[in-house]
């Protein structure tokens, strides 16, 4: 897969043609340097993922029985 390195910020963009303009800094001075993104293995994604969903269900049993939180600003008492 082609990868775009913006000169400026440094953002990745995952594109076959290069960007006229960065989508993070929308930049285009400094330009862009192409890369190549390695594929990684399928059964490794698999594996992780697999690992990240097991310990999303351990964190939500923390909130069982809870009541919910009001989310609140800094300044906001």
């Amino acid at each position: 897969m082609h990868l775009w390195i913006c000169n400026q910020c440094s953002a990745e963009i995952p594109q076959e043609g290069g960007p006229e303009v960065c989508p993070l800094c929308n930049q285009h001075d400094r330009g862009f340097e192409e890369s190549e993104k390695k594929v990684a293995e399928d059964t490794e994604d698999k594996k992780y993922s697999a690992l990240y969903r097991e310990i999303l269900k351990e964190l939500e049993k923390y909130d069982e029985g809870c009541e919910p939180q009001q989310l609140k600003f800094c300044c906001e008492e």
